[in-house]
C-alpha cells in the first residue's frame, strides 16, 4: 500500500487485524500517535473483501456477499480539542452473545414459529409453516452427514424442546446422538446466526419478487398496437 501510494519509506505502515472492531482500534492508535506528538498525519485504511471467501461461480450465495472499504485521515491541528476515546469491557453477559451449536437454535425457532402459525387464520399460517419448515434444514443436514435418519432425530429434537424451558440439545455428529449443546461446550456466535438466517430470508423474498415480476408480465400478455394517430387522417 505505501508502494501504490506513492509514499516514502519513511512512512510508517502497519495492519490491525480485527475484523469489525478494526477501524475503532485503528482510530484509537492513529490518535494517540497525533497526540503524542509522533505523527502530523495518519491515513487509516480500512476494507473487507467478502468476495474472497466464495467461490464467484457460486450463483446461491456470491450477490448476498460484497466488498467495502473506506478511508479516514486525521490530522493533528494546532490549538485544538483533546481527542478522548474510553474503552470498557464487559465480560459479564457473554451468554447473552452465544448460542448453543448443534442446530438448536433452529429447531428452538421452528417450534416457536410451529406454535405461532397455529393461531393465525389467514394464508399468513402457510408462509410461517414454511419458514418453520425451512429452519429444520440445519439439524436435518448434520444428521444426514452423520449418517443418522433425519426422521428420527427431528422427532427427537423437538421432543427434547417441548419438554425444556431453555434447551440446547442440538445433533452430535461424533456420538450420532442428540445431546446438550451448552453442556458440551458447543457455542456458536449470535451475530453470525442472526446474519446467516436474515441473509437467507432477504435472499427468498428477492426470488419470491423476481418471480411476482415475471409472472405479471405473462400475464399481462402482449401489449396492444397503438391506434392511428390525427396524422393519420
Amino acid at each position: 500500500m505505501q508502494n501504490n501510494l506513492g509514499c516514502p519509506q519513511t512512512t510508517l505502515a502497519f495492519d490491525v487485524n480485527l475484523g469489525c472492531s478494526g477501524f475503532v482500534y485503528g482510530l484509537y492508535i492513529a490518535c494517540s500517535f497525533i497526540q503524542g506528538g509522533s505523527l502530523k498525519r495518519v491515513l487509516l485504511l480500512v476494507g473487507d473483501t467478502q468476495t474472497k471467501l466464495c467461490y464467484s461461480e457460486d450463483k446461491n450465495v456470491v450477490f448476498l456477499l460484497g466488498d467495502a472499504g473506506t478511508a479516514t485521515v486525521i490530522e493533528a491541528f494546532p490549538g485544538g480539542p483533546e481527542i478522548k476515546m474510553k474503552f470498557m469491557t464487559d465480560g459479564s453477559r457473554y451468554d447473552k452473545l452465544i448460542v448453543p451449536g448443534g442446530g438448536a437454535p433452529e429447531i428452538r425457532i421452528a417450534q416457536k414459529l410451529g406454535s405461532f402459525a397455529k393461531k393465525q387464520t389467514s394464508k399468513v399460517q402457510l408462509a410461517v409453516q414454511r419458514f418453520a419448515k425451512a429452519m429444520e434444514i440445519i439439524p436435518r443436514t448434520l444428521a444426514e452427514n452423520a449418517g443418522l435418519d433425519p426422521i428420527d432425530v427431528l422427532s427427537e429434537l423437538y421432543a427434547k424442546h417441548s419438554k425444556e424451558v431453555t434447551s440446547g440439545f442440538g445433533v452430535d455428529p461424533f456420538s450420532g446422538k442428540v445431546k446438550d449443546m451448552a453442556k458440551m461446550n458447543v457455542f456458536e456466535p449470535i451475530s453470525v446466526k442472526t446474519q446467516a438466517i436474515t441473509s437467507a430470508a432477504e435472499a427468498a423474498e428477492m426470488i419470491l419478487r423476481i418471480d411476482d415480476v415475471i409472472a405479471s408480465k405473462e400475464l399481462s400478455g402482449p401489449s396492444m398496437p397503438e391506434g392511428p394517430g390525427p396524422e393519420d387522417y
